[in-house]
């Protein structure tokens, strides 16, 4: 069986869906090996916070319980996402941890969004205009997401936020330099670190949010894509089968 990759799409929780980011899936799958579960969940602003993040739970407990029907190995799972994808990762990864699984073996984080803009770092005014995603953009698809800004700085809307980091996955970040959403990027990596968490930050100059669609064009997005995928054979091979200890 091969291990199984579930990831989630970007498009700042309103837009996008499976088909948009089936070219990086098809990569994903070719140059891992893994069995890749795309989750069309549901979207803002139909749909607010927590609808799509539970949907993205489901489909990680749907994939752990249906494994073996899709040639997974459920004792191999690891989460994947863009952007805001990436965030519904990163806390799909937090509550498998704190309310009764599955064990995920990794985490994959291309440009993620970790963080509600409370506050704005440094990157949201480098960056803000002029490269892609802007800081207008990125704050509409958060009052989308989130109507009832109480919920800001909760973990499960901001994985930066969590009090405690231990126990969370093995993680590989993939951040843009000239992206707004570097800066939290970066934060989240260090925060992971500090906890002693098996973290990987790779992060790419000269390259804005979503250049991993300039795949087969532009180097640094094959590149990305390929030390992703390196990396999750790696840790794949290093799972321990259940009943193990070391």
């Amino acid at each position: 069986p091969h291990p199984i990759l579930v990831f989630f799409h970007g498009g700042g929780f309103v837009a996008l869906d499976v088909d948009s980011l089936d070219y990086l899936c098809t990569r994903l799958c070719a140059w891992s090996s893994a069995c890749v579960v795309s989750v069309e969940y549901r979207l803002a602003p139909e749909n607010p916070f927590p609808a799509g993040l539970d949907d993205c739970l489901a489909a990680t407990r749907w994939a752990f319980a249906h494994a073996r029907e899709i040639d997974g190995d459920p004792a191999k799972i690891a989460l994947a996402g863009t952007s805001a994808g990436a965030c519904l990762a990163a806390v799909v990864s937090q509550r498998a941890r704190d309310e009764g699984g599955p064990r995920i073996f990794g985490q994959v984080l291309f440009y993620p969004a970790t963080n509600f803009p409370t506050s704005l770092p440094e990157s949201h005014h480098t960056y803000g205009s002029g490269y892609g995603l802007t800081r207008a953009q990125m704050m509409w698809f958060w009052q989308q997401y989130l109507p009832d800004r109480s919920w800001a700085n909760h973990p499960h809307v901001s994985p930066l936020q969590v009090r405690n980091a231990v126990g969370l996955p093995p993680s590989y970040l993939v951040v843009a330099e000239c992206d707004i959403l570097h800066d939290e990027g970066v934060a989240y990596a260090d925060m992971l670190t500090r906890a002693e968490v098996d973290t990987t930050l790779q992060v790419y100059a000269g390259v804005n949010h979503g250049f991993l669609q300039f795949v087969g064009t532009l180097p640094q997005a094959q590149e990305a894509i390929q030390g992703a995928c390196h990396w999750l054979k790696q840790h794949a091979v290093s799972v321990e089968p259940p009943g193990v200890c070391t």
